[in-house]
């Protein structure tokens, strides 16, 4: 399972069109990281639930995953959110569009039939819990007459 969702997001990432993130990176400095490599380690992050740079950056340090993918490297929190906000804030969209249509044009995926995220709620319907309908409208007119007052 991780090798082939890390190889899918390493394939992906060079798939992609992120010419104007490659444009806006000047190169030179101390640890001017790789646009793509970046990326490549913000997709996995979110695929894997993972939003905070401080988080990614422990990652970073600590599951082979994300050390394959940056190839070694360990940028900082502030670079890593730098990068979201100063370069990806601007095509994030864009991007996510052609991450979700990508499998679709390779036949992995059919946007057919949408389901909802599978989140459960706990039901507390029971004897005891029943509301009649009068009693509803009562409470619902009672702010009503509140505002008006």
């Amino acid at each position: 399972m991780f090798e082939e969702a890390v190889s899918k997001v390493g394939t992906a990432s060079f798939l992609l069109d992120i010419a104007q993130i490659i444009d806006t990176h000047k190169g030179g400095g101390t640890s001017a990281y790789d646009p793509r490599m970046m990326l490549k380690v913000v997709l996995y992050s979110y695929l894997n639930n993972i939003y905070s740079s401080r988080k990614i950056e422990q990652t970073l340090a600590h599951r082979i995953s994300f050390m394959w993918l940056s190839g070694g490297q360990q940028p900082d929190h502030n670079t890593i959110n730098r990068f979201r906000s100063c370069r990806l804030k601007e095509n994030i969209h864009r991007i996510f569009t052609q991450v979700v249509v990508m499998p679709v044009n390779m036949g992995y995926l059919s946007l057919d039939v949408i389901y909802v995220d599978g989140t459960k709620t706990e039901s507390r319907a029971n004897r005891y819990t029943f509301v009649r309908k009068k009693t509803v409208e009562k409470n619902k007119a009672k702010p009503e007459e509140k505002n008006r007052a």
